[in-house]
C-alpha cells in the first residue's frame, strides 16, 4: 500500500507527533506532502532532514490573504485580527494549502506513472494514532476521522461535520475536499460577502455541493496542546473585534510559572518536543 500523506497550513509539534507515527509505520509506503504557512527558519531545516525518509514536497512560504475578498458575516468565530480588520485568515490559509500539497502529490504521482491507493489529509500535531489501512475504497467518498466533537454545521448544509484533521480518499473525491479555498471563495461572491466560513463546516458543504459522500471511520487520536505555539494571529469570537479573545497569540495552551503568556519565537526553536505544558486555556 502507498499513500500521499498531505500535511498542510502548520508544522508544529511533528517532531513529537508526526515523526513518531511515521517511524512505527509498518506496511505502508508513505511519500509526504507539505505545504507550510510560515517563512524559512532553522526549526523547518531540522524538520526536512528528520522527515527525509518520507519527505517528497515540502514548501514553506507565508500565506498572502486574497485582499479583495470581503466577509459580512458576523456570527463566525473563525476570524483572526489582522493589522485592523477581522478575517478568516487561518481557515483560508489552511484550504489553500491543503490544496497545494494536494497538487504536488497528484503531479508526483502522474510524473511517475502511478497512482497512490488514496490520499491522506492529516495534521502534524496528532497524538496516539495510527495511519488507516483501509483497503476497499469508494470511488466518491471521502472517509474522516469522527471528529472530537460533533457539531452540526453552520454551513449551507446542516450536517454533522467534515473532519479537518483526518480525510482520505481516492484521488477525485479527494480533489473535492481540498478544493475547498476556491469553493468558499465563489461561494461567499454567490452570496454577497455573506457566507459563514468556518473549517469543518466549510469542508463539509464542498463535499456536498460536490457530489461526494463523507463516511466516519473509527480512528481514535487527540491533539497536542502546545500545537499554537507559533500561531500569529488573535481570534475573536466575531469579527467586529467587540465579543471574546477565543484564543491568545503565541502559545494559547501554555502559560509559565508566574501566569503569563509563553510566546515562542519560530525563528529561535530548533525542536519542541521539550516544551511542557504548564496550563490549558480554551
Amino acid at each position: 500500500m502507498r499513500i500521499a500523506l498531505l500535511i498542510s497550513g502548520r508544522a508544529t509539534s511533528y517532531e513529537k507527533c508526526l515523526l513518531p507515527i511515521l517511524e512505527q509505520e509498518d506496511g505502508i509506503e508513505v511519500d509526504l506532502f507539505m505545504a507550510i504557512n510560515n517563512n524559512e527558519c532553522e526549526y523547518f531545516d531540522v524538520m526536512r532532514d528528520r522527515l527525509k525518509k518520507w519527505l517528497v514536497y515540502c514548501d514553506i512560504k507565508e500565506f498572502e490573504y486574497p485582499e479583495e475578498t470581503v466577509w459580512n458575516n458576523k456570527s463566525t468565530d473563525k476570524y483572526q485580527k489582522v493589522g485592523d480588520k477581522f478575517i478568516p485568515y487561518n481557515a483560508l490559509s489552511m484550504f489553500y494549502h491543503d490544496n497545494k500539497a494536494f497538487n504536488q502529490a497528484t503531479k508526483y504521482a502522474d510524473e511517475n506513472g502511478f497512482e497512490y491507493d488514496y490520499y491522506l489529509k492529516y495534521r502534524s500535531d496528532i497524538n496516539d494514532s495510527k495511519l488507516p489501512k483501509m483497503t476497499e475504497l469508494d470511488n466518491n467518498t471521502v472517509y474522516c476521522a469522527r471528529p472530537l466533537a460533533i457539531f452540526k454545521s453552520r454551513g449551507i448544509h446542516k450536517r454533522d461535520w467534515v473532519s479537518d484533521a483526518i480525510a482520505f480518499g481516492k484521488r477525485v473525491p479527494m480533489s473535492v475536499y481540498c478544493n475547498t479555498y476556491s469553493f468558499v471563495i465563489d461561494i461567499n461572491k454567490k452570496l454577497n460577502n455573506n457566507y459563514y466560513i468556518g473549517y469543518e463546516d466549510s469542508l463539509t458543504d464542498c463535499l456536498i455541493e460536490g457530489g461526494v459522500n463523507y463516511e466516519y471511520v473509527s480512528i481514535p487520536y487527540s491533539l497536542d496542546f502546545n500545537r499554537r505555539m507559533f500561531d500569529k494571529y488573535l481570534t475573536y469570537r466575531h469579527n467586529d473585534g467587540k465579543g471574546s479573545i477565543q484564543r491568545e497569540v503565541g502559545c494559547s495552551d501554555c502559560k509559565d510559572d508566574s501566569g503569563g503568556l509563553v510566546n515562542y519565537d519560530i525563528t529561535k526553536t530548533k525542536d519542541t518536543k521539550d516544551i511542557m505544558i504548564k496550563k490549558r486555556i480554551r
